[in-house]
């Protein structure tokens, strides 16, 4: 079987090397333009000209990659057709009220605020000429997004199919079915989260883009800034060990514990002063008047404590099984991690699980699943996880 077959080789400025003993299909290469790599900022990535590291498939890889996205397509569009009324999905209720605010009853300066999401609904809007279809459609065009979203976060030439399934199985439910302001907003994010960690500074045009579909793209302009000045950041270097995910829980909880009623305060203030934004209070269910960490399960689902212990499982063994290419992202990785968990305690766990596909997508596509050590059994249980994980994630959209 090709998840035995000898492993490729090891391919740096042209040079091919023996194979590495724990690739299964895979080959390291140089990336094609890298010649112009110091032009584009590859060194801030800590490697010189010409160094930038990708993963080269096998054959065989890439035809189980090609297999799963179109197993993924057909799936979304199966289950379009079975939901027939595309209003049961999760806020689709809000979405027909914001789509009629806006279209009827949009104020002079509309366009100042998540311009490019509010155009996408008011072209709908006039071309249907009802908001239910302009919802309905809205659904439509976020799967397309989503699908062809994720061609470019997980290269074809990487073959990454289990992160391409991971990622359904987790985001798929909101990305493609819910979120229809913000899955632009959330792809082309994490595209430039992978663009910014091949040092390439178009990163900060696309996450201006995002923004402007929706404000939550600012989440990940910060993690993205300690991509680019990682060099400048030296004192951070602790943070390329596990180790950190701990020191990170326990400073990012002692702040919570110590002053989370006074933090989310301040917090909501700021938001409720700036126009536009005090509607996102929505999701700050807040610990302002929370006692203590035993009220928070009483509150809060027992869910996102799982999604919060399996994100620490999953960035604990990113960070255990890294390379080269894994150990540049490290910083990027804890940080975005920092603001998830202070999200969760500070605000609620649903803003805090929004506030991942922005990290968490790209950390999907560059984890090294070649060094898990996989069988036949193995993938068994990792299809039989993703699938759990994605009818329980589908189950609570509808």
């Amino acid at each position: 079987m090709f998840l035995h077959s000898a492993p490729m080789a090891f391919s740096r400025n042209g040079q091919i090397g023996r194979p590495h003993p724990q690739l299964h299909s895979v080959q390291l290469g140089t990336q094609p333009d890298a010649a112009r790599g110091s032009a584009r900022g590859f060194r801030r990535n800590d490697r010189a000209p010409g160094q930038d590291i990708v993963v080269v498939a096998s054959a065989d890889e890439r035809q189980l990659y090609f297999l799963t996205w179109f197993a993924i397509a057909f799936l979304t569009i199966v289950l379009h057709i079975v939901v027939s009324d595309e209003i049961v999905f999760a806020d689709a209720v809000q979405y027909l009220t914001y789509t009629d605010n806006l279209y009827f009853y949009r104020s002079g300066d509309w366009f100042i605020f998540e311009p490019f999401s509010k155009i996408m609904l008011l072209l709908l809007r006039a071309s249907t000429g009802s908001t239910e279809t302009t919802v309905g459609y809205a659904h439509y065009v976020i799967s397309f997004v989503y699908l062809f979203g994720t061609l470019a976060i997980f290269r074809p030439s990487e073959a990454n199919w289990r992160g391409l399934i991971m990622a359904f199985a987790l985001y798929g439910s909101q990305l493609a079915f819910v979120t229809i302001r913000a899955t632009p907003a959330y792809i082309i994010a994490s595209v430039a989260v992978m663009q910014a960690i091949r040092g390439q500074n178009r990163a900060f045009l696309f996450t201006g883009l995002a923004i402007f579909f929706h404000i939550s793209a600012v989440l990940a302009l910060i993690p993205i800034l300690a991509l680019f000045f990682k060099s400048k950041l030296t004192w951070l270097n602790f943070l390329q060990k596990p180790r950190a995910l701990i020191i990170t829980f326990i400073l990012v909880g002692g702040i919570f514990v110590a002053a989370g009623s006074a933090i989310f305060s301040a917090t909501s203030s700021i938001l409720n002063s700036v126009p536009f934004l005090g509607k996102y209070l929505v999701f700050a269910v807040g610990m302002s008047d929370a006692g203590g960490v035993a009220s928070i399960t009483s509150r809060f689902a027992v869910g996102h404590f799982v999604l919060l212990v399996a994100i620490t499982i999953f960035l604990v063994a990113f960070l255990l099984l890294n390379d080269q290419r894994t150990r540049s992202v490290s910083i990027f990785l804890i940080v975005s991690y920092a603001f998830y968990v202070f999200t969760f305690f500070a605000f609620s766990p649903i803003a805090a699980f929004r506030q991942t596909p922005f990290w968490v997508l790209p950390a999907f596509s560059i984890f090294p699943w070649h060094k898990v050590g996989w069988r036949s059994i193995g993938h068994f249980v990792f299809l039989a996880v993703a699938g759990g994980m994605f009818a329980f994630q589908f189950s609570r959209v509808i």
